[in-house]
């Protein structure tokens, strides 16, 4: 209803924020999921918008090594997350 409307919705928090045990906001969770298990949950409700037309997805602060191995990068500050994933 928002894209036929002319609005461009945001999802939010790519890759998946559910799996922390600790608040983003005060440092860096680190998500040690599979890629095989991202692809097959996390990632699910993404791709149904994308596939849908959302063109807007804000990104978790997160570290998460089965899509980046840079120690401690935020999923925010990656090139492999950011450029290469996400604009597939």
């Amino acid at each position: 209803g928002y894209i036929k409307s002319g609005i461009i919705p945001c999802a939010k928090h790519f890759p998946g924020h559910g799996d922390t045990d600790s608040d983003s906001h005060l440092g860096l969770p680190k998500i040690n999921n599979s890629r095989a298990r991202l692809d097959s949950l996390e990632f699910y409700t993404f791709q149904y918008l994308f596939d849908r037309g959302l063109a807007s997805v804000m990104v978790a602060h997160l570290n998460v090594p089965s899509l980046d191995t840079t120690k401690n990068l935020p999923t925010t500050l990656s090139p492999k997350i950011v450029n290469e994933l996400l604009s597939k």
